[in-house]
C-alpha cells in the first residue's frame, strides 16, 4: 500500500519531511563533535568487517546490521577522518528519511483504520492528523534519538514503526506478502539490535491473537521463517565467535548490571562474592591510584568497552525480587520523566478534552478505536521490556512516538463530522501552531548529555573538525605515531570510552589510570597527578613496558607539576612521551 494515494498530500509531506531534515542536519553537526564509547565500538565493527576480522564482526554485544550499513557506505566518502565523519553524517540523515515514511505510513494505515476507510483523503481530520504527527516525530526521532549519534536506535525505530504498520496492514489485509513482510522487519531488526529478539516474541504474540481465526498458523508461521532467514545465520555466527551458543550477551549482562548490581566497571575484578570473579580481568598493577594493562582480545581502540562479555565473563546470574522491584521502579520514574519533558503530550491531552465533550461521540470513539490495539500492545509490550531491565530515553524513543501518535489519533477520531464541530478551523489551527511550539521549546531545552551541546557548539563554532579530540588525533600523527601503535591514558570513569582522537589515528590503548567506579567515590586521578614527579614517572613507565609509546591525559589540573608533559596546541589535552 502506497503511504498515501492522494498525491495532492505528498506537497505537504515533503515540506515536512524537508523540515525534518533541517532539523536533523543541524542536531547532526552541532549535536556532538566527537565519537562516544559505543560510537567507537560500532566503527571498530565496521574496521573489523573490511580488515576480515570475522570474530571481532560477530560481536555478542554490538549488533552488526548497523556497522553492515556504514561498511558498505563509507567507500562513497574520502578515507581521511572527516570524510568518515561528513559519511556517518549522510547515512544517519538517510535513515531519518526512511524512519520519516516507515512513521508516516503508519500514520495513514492508522487513520484508515480507525476511519473504517481506505483512500479517502483531504479531509480536514487527515490535514490534522498529518500535521500533528510532525511533532511528535521531532519529538522522539530528533530530540530523543539523535542524528549525530553514531548508534542503531534510528534505525531500530524505523523497523518499529514498519511492523506495527504491517501488522495493522493485516488486520485488513492478512495475507502471506504481509506475513513475510513482519518476518523481514522482525529478521532485520535482530540483526540490527539485541532488543529485537524480544520485541519479536511480542509482535508474533500480537500477530497470533489479530489473525485468530484467519488461518493464523500457516501466516505466523510464514513470518518466523522470514524472520529465521536473518536470525538463524546470524545466531550462529554469534556463538562460532563467543564459542558457545548464544543469541547476543547484552542484554544478560544489563541484567547484571542494573538490576542484580554488578559493578558495572570495564575494569571489574570480581566480587562481591554473590557475582564471582572474571575469568580474565584487565591487569591490577596499582590501587591508589588504579592502574590497568589490557591488550585484547582484538585488535580495536578501546578493547575493554568493545568486549565487555569478554572481560565480564565468569559473573553469576541470579534472580533478586527486592533488586528487580528497585529497577523497575527506578525506571518507571525515568519513562515518566520523559514523557514529562515532551510539551507536546499536554497539547493534545488539552486537544482530547476539547474533542470528546460530547457523551455520544465518546462512545463512538470507543467502538473504533479498538481497532488501533496493535499499536497500543506494541507500545506497552516495548515499554515494558525496557522497564524490566534498562531503560534510556533513546532506547524507547519509536514507543513514547506510538504513545503520542495514539493521543493524536484520539483527537482526529472516528468520525470526520464530529472532529469539524468539536475543533473548528481556527481552533485546529491554534492547537497546530501550540503544537510546533511545543517541540521547539523541548528542542531549545538541554538534553542532560554532556556530549550533545547543539546550541552551545553553534554559538562556539565547535565542530567535529576543531574539537580537542580531532586537534590532537592530528597532532600525534605529526609526531611519528603509526596505525596500530599502543598508548595509555588518564581519564576519570566518565571519560573512559571517549578515545576519538585514538580511534581516528587507529591506536590501541593498553593501559589507563583512572577509570575505575569505586564505592564510595575516591580521586583516583587527583591521586596521580599530586604524587611526587619520580613516583608519576614509575607509574607512567609501566605503561612503556607495556608497549605503550606515549600517554595522553584528557586535562590535567592546575596544581600539577607539568614536567615531562606537553600541551597539545589549543586543546586541554597533554601527551607524555618516552
Amino acid at each position: 500500500m502506497s503511504l498515501n494515494p492522494d498525491k495532492s498530500r505528498w506537497p505537504m509531506l515533503l515540506a515536512m519531511l524537508a523540515a525534518t531534515l533541517v532539523f536533523g542536519a543541524f542536531e547532526g553537526v552541532y549535536g556532538r563533535v566527537e565519537y562516544s564509547g559505543d560510537a567507537i565500538s560500532y566503527l571498530n565493527v565496521v574496521r573489523a568487517i573490511h580488515g576480515g576480522d570475522w570474530h571481532a564482526v560477530f560481536s555478542p554485544y554490538w549488533g552488526l546490521g548497523y556497522p553492515l550499513l556504514l561498511s558498505a557506505w563509507l567507500p562513497l566518502f574520502p578515507s581521511d577522518p572527516g570524510g568518515e565523519w561528513d559519511g556517518i553524517l549522510c547515512l544517519n540523515l538517510v535513515i531519518l528519511i526512511l524512519t520519516f515514511f516507515s512513521f508516516y505510513r503508519l500514520v495513514r494505515l492508522a487513520f484508515e483504520l480507525i476511519q473504517g476507510r481506505v483512500g479517502k483523503t483531504g479531509t480536514a481530520a487527515e490535514r490534522f492528523l498529518l500535521i500533528a504527527a510532525l511533532p511528535v516525530f521531532l519529538s522522539t526521532e530528533v530530540s530523543i534519538d539523535n542524528v549525530s549519534r553514531v548508534s542503531p536506535d534510528m534505525l531500530v525505530a524505523c523497523l518499529v514503526f514498519a511492523s506495527v504498520g504491517t501488522l495493522l496492514e493485516m488486520v485488513r489485509q492478512p495475507n502471506s506478502r504481509n506475513a513475510v513482510t513482519l518476518g523481514f522487519c522482525l529478521g532485520l531488526g535482530y540483526l540490527v539490535k539485541g532488543i529485537f529478539l524480544p520485541l519479536s516474541l511480542a509482535f508474533l504474540g500480537i500477530e497470533c491473537i489479530l489473525l485468530w481465526r484467519k488461518d493464523a498458523a500457516k501466516l505466523v508461521a510464514m513470518s518466523l521463517a522470514s524472520m529465521a532467514i536473518f536470525a538463524i545465520p546470524y545466531a550462529a555466527g554469534l556463538s562460532w565467535a563467543y564459542g558457545r551458543p548464544t543469541l547476543g550477551e547484552v542484554g544478560s549482562l544489563n541484567y547484571a548490571w542494573y538490576v542484580n548490581g554488578l559493578q558495572m566497571d570495564v575494569f571489574w575484578q570480581g566480587g562481591p562474592a554473590e557475582f564471582g570473579a572474571p575469568l580474565h580481568p584487565p591487569q591490577q598493577v596499582s590501587h591508589d591510584p588504579s592502574i590497568f594493562l589490557f591488550d585484547g582480545p582484538h585488535a580495536v581502540t578501546y578493547a575493554p568497552w568493545f568486549n565487555p562479555p569478554y572481560y565480564f565473563e565468569g559473573y553469576r546470574h541470579f534472580f533478586d525480587a527486592k533488586r528487580q522491584i528497585q529497577e523497575i521502579i527506578r525506571d518507571l520514574r525515568a519513562l515518566a520523566s520523559i514523557f514529562s519533558k515532551r510539551l507536546v503530550l499536554y497539547i493534545l491531552l488539552l486537544a482530547l478534552i476539547l474533542r470528546w465533550r460530547n457523551a455520544d461521540d465518546r462512545g463512538r470513539f470507543v467502538a473504533g478505536y479498538h481497532k488501533l490495539w496493535p499499536l497500543a500492545a506494541t507500545a506497552f509490550l516495548g515499554l515494558t521490556i525496557y522497564v524490566l531491565v534498562y531503560l534510556q530515553p533513546r532506547h524507547v524513543a519509536s514507543f513514547v512516538a506510538l504513545v503520542l501518535l495514539g493521543l493524536c489519533l484520539g483527537v482526529v477520531g472516528t468520525d470526520d463530522g464530529a472532529f469539524d464541530r468539536a475543533i473548528p478551523p481556527r481552533l485546529r489551527a491554534g492547537l497546530l501552531a501550540i503544537l510546533l511550539a511545543a517541540w521547539v521549546a523541548t528542542a531549545a531545552e538541554p538534553t542532560g548529555l554532556d556530549d550533545v551541546k547543539p546550541v552551545e557548539h553553534l554559538a562556539k563554532q565547535k565542530t567535529f573538525y576543531n574539537s580537542d579530540q580531532s586537534k590532537t588525533a592530528q597532532y600525534l600523527l605529526q609526531t611519528g605515531l603509526h596505525p596500530g601503535d599502543k598508548v595509555a591514558w588518564v581519564a576519570d570513569y566518565f571519560e573512559i570510552t571517549h578515545c576519538t582522537w585514538a580511534y581516528i589515528d587507529h591506536l590501541k590503548i593498553v593501559g589507563e589510570i583512572g577509570g575505575e567506579l569505586l564505592d564510595p567515590p575516591r580521586d583516583e586521578l587527583g591521586a596521580f597527578w599530586r604524587s611526587a614527579p619520580e613516583e608519576r614517572k614509575r607509574m607512567l613507565e609501566i605503561f612503556h613496558h607495556a608497549g605503550a609509546r606515549l600517554v595522553v591525559a584528557l586535562t590535567m589540573p592546575s596544581y600539577a607539576d607539568p614536567s615531562g608533559w606537553e600541551r597539545v596546541p589549543d586543546t586541554d589535552m597533554w601527551v607524555y612521551r618516552f
